[in-house]
């Protein structure tokens, strides 16, 4: 989405969230059709009732180079009174004069009625299942989009511990080796986490791989035992590394 000359990136997390929302909203309008349909049409078969009509004229409409539709007017007789209505949906096979159609009306007002037609009975639980469906697709396309995503982590490295799975744990150095200062090392490996959680939120990271690169780790000093060189400088690479790939998503 962009506003003006920003742009707004969402997570993987609330594309999950939007599929679960679009699945849920499909689901519902489909059942809502199944439930408002069989509910109006039985109240509706339960209070009325049926007679034959007979088309009496036929109405063509047409517009452009479409093709024309016909409606047609309907003539029934309930308890001697002669009565007749228009169809309310149109349909593009013309039918004849005289042709026989089922009229379903309401007894306490003969005048209230409609021709039974495939449309009047099914055409709002299609649209609504339209709908449904619609909703059900677009959350599965949120879905694979949020699966296609990047994870922060990328995996843990061959050795050491692994960026994104939290403040990781050095070992010290071994003995006789010269290890790596622990508080310099620590303070750097927190920034690599922030950034791994700010990626994994869809933001910009706040530690770039060329500011890791340049960073300067000194020795520990005196007799204080330091962290393992090989094991922190494998995990700095796996972090550098990630970090271009995902940089090229912000450029």
């Amino acid at each position: 989405m962009r506003y003006g000359a920003r742009t707004v990136k969402l997570s993987g997390r609330a594309l999950r969230i939007i599929a679960v929302v679009l699945v849920a909203l499909g689901v519902a309008s489909a059942v809502a059709a199944i439930v408002v349909n069989s509910i109006t049409s039985r109240s509706w078969a339960d209070r009325s009732e049926t007679v034959a009509g007979t088309v009496v004229d036929v109405r063509e409409s047409s517009s452009g180079d479409l093709t024309p539709t016909y409606c047609v007017i309907v003539r029934y007789s309930v308890a001697g009174m002669q009565y007749s209505l228009e169809s309310s949906h149109c349909s593009s096979d013309r039918p004849e004069l005289g042709d026989k159609m089922t009229v379903r009306y309401n007894p306490a007002d003969p005048g209230d009625g409609v021709i039974e037609s495939w449309v009047s009975r099914w055409l709002f639980i299609v649209m609504l299942s339209v709908f449904g469906l619609g909703f059900i697709a677009a959350g599965g396309m949120a879905y694979l989009a949020a699966r296609s995503m990047p994870r922060a982590s990328g995996g843990p490295p061959r050795y050491g511990p692994a960026p994104g799975y939290g403040q990781p744990s050095f070992p010290a150095a071994l003995p006789g080796a010269v290890g790596l200062e622990r508080g310099a090392v620590d303070m750097l490996a927190a920034r690599v986490e922030q950034a791994y959680q700010a990626l994994a939120a869809g933001q910009r990271p706040p530690l770039t791989s060329l500011e890791l690169t340049q960073t300067q780790l000194l020795p520990a000093l005196g007799q204080a035992v330091g962290y393992d060189r090989q094991i922190v400088e494998t995990y700095l690479a796996s972090a550098r590394s990630f970090l271009q790939q995902a940089e090229s998503r912000y450029r």
